[in-house]
């Protein structure tokens, strides 16, 4: 007897290709799976009117390979995906195109690099198709370093602007600690279920500059990303939506990394940087760095280069086995990481006066370790602790801050990059005086006449601030964050004006006033 050919989305197993297992897991654990069906045999008419006439809702259509979205082989993009399907004789054209996809060129070459078979028909999911505010991808593994920190990308609209590479998504991650850092993408355009049809539209100027995500979603996405990794017991890889107050898995894949291609030269210490890219594995290789424009040139690559180019689709996959190295990014990343010592010094600076936790989540450090490294600088006169009322915590002593502005200039020199934070601080000044008249005006003339334009006087200088956070980073990490908590502080000063100034929220001034303060401690400046 064969296989049924339709079966529900949670009961798929092994039968039903790697797409629909991974889904059904999840369903299965208790995860929010939009509701759909795997079609493994020959269509029947009526049966597959049956289901779609459950589902009543507009569908995505996407294949599952036996060895699709496997531990060994994702066939990511490879296979055919269709959204926005509506009515049974829509879905049957969209199972039968989506079930043949495996015979693509494409697809048989990446098969067989693999060393998999190619069936003539695959299994195809049909789901509910989840009408996004906001969607993108998250893995449960930092794949540039190894770590188990969740990467979070995200963009307005469905998830096919990031997937594709459609856009330039916001991204952040979670440290295993909790600590959250990231940065504001473009996302210029999205792309929505609308009046019954796709539509890609621009984003409004406003909107490109703020995250897509408040905070409670960023923790959201990790937390219900690490508990699917821990139920399917594997590093995930995992595309998800948020529609209304309800996030949605939308696929689920084991995490897979590639080995260097055979041949790949022994990498040796670099002299010149010639380009330089946002990292998405570990390694080091080296190789002429050869700047691709578009498909038209794939015959210039010769095995071992280092492929430079704007962005990638499954198109670009036969490149992967000839090159040593792909850059797909232009923003800098070769940047000094500071020891926790430094850190843990440098937070209290910042903070003025803080409990141990907030001074070890403040640049992701361990709550523990910063504690045994607190009480060592309180022997040596650096630090002292205090309480008031119900309040206790850590403050710096002038001998403390001397040492810490030593420790920052002997980093700065080291690093070599004094010239450029001496410009960025002289391009950051300017927007300072912008804030800080805007912020006064909220403090002295409290109204929502003030408070609407205090916004989007804070809202134009969003643009600038990532620009300068982006210099910063590329030389010293621990300058990440600002722009994300300034425009997570904006966000929410749309409800409640507190945001916009108050000092006992992480508020629009009290970030704005934190990185100032970090800037002029860096470079040795005197308030």
């Amino acid at each position: 007897m064969g296989p049924v050919p339709i079966i529900a989305l949670d009961e798929a197993d092994a039968t039903c290709g790697g797409k629909a297992l991974g889904l059904g897991l999840l369903s299965r654990s208790g995860f929010n799976v939009p509701n759909g069906f795997v079609v493994v045999g020959d269509l029947d008419a009526l049966a597959l009117g049956a289901v779609v006439d459950r589902l009543d809702a507009p569908m995505a259509v996407r294949s599952s390979g036996l060895l699709e979205d496997s531990a060994t082989a994702s066939f990511a993009g490879q296979l055919q995906t269709v959204l926005g399907v509506v009515g049974s004789a829509e879905a049957a054209a969209a199972i039968l195109a989506c079930g043949r996809s495996g015979t693509a060129d494409r697809v048989r070459a990446y098969a067989a690099r693999a060393g998999a078979a190619t069936p003539p028909r695959v299994p195809v999911v049909v789901q509910r198709l989840v009408a996004a505010e906001v969607a993108g991808v998250v893995v449960t593994q930092d794949p540039r370093t190894g770590l188990d920190d969740v990467v979070i990308e995200a963009a307005w609209g469905l998830g096919g602007s990031v997937v594709d590479g459609q856009v330039v998504p916001d991204r952040f991650t979670v440290s295993a600690l909790g600590a959250v850092e990231g940065s504001v993408g473009s996302k210029a355009t999205r792309l929505d279920w609308r009046d019954g049809e796709l539509i890609r539209s621009a984003v409004p100027p406003r909107e490109r500059r703020r995250a897509a995500l408040t905070d409670a979603q960023i923790r959201e996405i990790a937390r219900t990303a690490r508990e699917a990794h821990g139920a399917l017991g594997c590093p995930l890889d995992i595309e998800w939506a948020i529609s209304g107050d309800t996030l949605w898995l939308l696929q689920g894949r084991p995490i897979t990394t590639a080995s260097s291609p055979p041949g790949s030269p022994a990498a040796r210490p670099a002299s010149i940087v010639l380009v330089s890219g946002v990292g998405c594995s570990p390694g080091r290789v080296n190789g002429v760095a050869r700047v691709v424009h578009g498909l038209d040139e794939f015959t210039r690559v010769r095995p071992g280069d280092v492929l430079v180019c704007r962005t990638t689709d499954p198109a670009w996959t036969p490149l992967f086995s000839v090159v040593s190295a792909f850059v797909t990014e232009k923003r800098a990343t070769m940047a000094h990481t500071s020891s926790p010592d430094l850190l843990t010094l440098h937070a209290l600076r910042l903070k003025g006066f803080a409990e141990t936790v907030v001074l070890a989540d403040r640049f992701g450090l361990d709550a523990g370790a910063t504690q045994e490294v607190l009480q060592d600088y309180a022997a040596k006169g650096w630090v002292t602790s205090s309480s008031f009322g119900d309040l206790s915590g850590w403050s710096l002593t002038e001998a403390g801050r001397r040492v810490n502005e030593d420790q920052l200039a002997h980093e700065l020199d080291g690093v070599g990059s004094r010239e450029e934070l001496a410009h960025v601080h002289d391009a950051f000044l300017p927007y300072n005086a912008t804030v800080t008249a805007a912020c006064s005006a909220a403090q002295l003339s409290p109204s929502s006449v003030t408070y609407e334009r205090v916004r989007e006087q804070l809202t134009d200088v969003t643009p600038a601030l990532m620009a300068l956070e982006a210099d910063l980073t590329a030389r010293l990490t621990r300058f990440a964050g600002y722009h994300r908590r300034f425009n997570v502080a904006l966000f929410r000063a749309d409800d409640d004006p507190r945001w916009l100034t108050a000092t006992e929220l992480d508020s629009c001034h009290r970030v704005w006033f934190e990185l100032h303060e970090d800037l002029i401690a860096t470079l040795g400046i005197t308030r």
